[in-house]
């Protein structure tokens, strides 16, 4: 008896239930296509400092977006045992079927909790003094190097263009492999002979 033979695993009871989970991640996929083509339009501007509000409106929708994915395929624990079971057992189907490993960007926490609570997390920052002394800013498309400035900044979301980097408070999220990562999903999930004829 293998981790599957069990009344939780949804996908071995019913097969081709994998199709539902597969089409809500085409669904997160189509939408990160285009919020990345907007992305990248208004990233090619010379007057990209015009676009700020329109940039890190993309960048976090883009973000969770890609967060919904991960979901899917590395699920949070929850307290509930039986549903975290239900959760992992779908998960490691998924996987298989997508040929997404255990190394793929698409799993890193930081990611999905970069935005989560962001509610909380910025009372944090603004109760802290030393977040409010200085330069205080909420976003700032630049070089990162600007957190090597001796002057103190409080910049909670931050776009460095050129290297594709985003931050929110101490996250530090490169997009270039998350991209990479999505773009490799999608050649699988958008090509249902592939997908169906290899992994079974």
């Amino acid at each position: 008896m293998n981790s599957f033979d069990n009344k939780e695993d949804i996908i071995a009871q019913s097969p081709f239930s994998k199709e539902f989970y597969v089409n809500e991640i085409k669904q997160n996929l189509y939408t990160c296509k285009i919020l990345l083509k907007n992305l990248n339009y208004y990233i090619s501007h010379d007057d990209i400092y015009l676009h700020q509000d329109m940039i890190f409106a993309l960048l976090q929708a883009y973000i969770r977006e890609v967060a919904m994915i991960s979901k899917f395929l590395f699920p949070s624990e929850n307290n509930n045992k039986k549903v975290s079971r239900i959760r992992k057992i779908r998960a490691e189907h998924l996987k298989k079927y997508l040929d997404v490993t255990e190394n793929s960007p698409l799993k890193n926490r930081s990611l999905r909790d970069a935005l989560d609570h962001f509610d909380e997390r910025l009372d944090t920052h603004l109760s802290n003094p030393d977040n409010m002394m200085g330069i205080t800013m909420p976003y700032v498309i630049d070089t990162e190097s600007i957190f090597n400035d001796p002057i103190k900044h409080s910049i909670y979301k931050f776009f460095d263009p050129s290297t594709h980097v985003f931050r929110v408070f101490k996250t530090r999220i490169e997009l270039t492999p998350i991209t990479e990562a999505i773009d490799e999903l999608a050649k699988i999930c958008f090509n249902d002979e592939l997908r169906m004829t290899r992994a079974r």
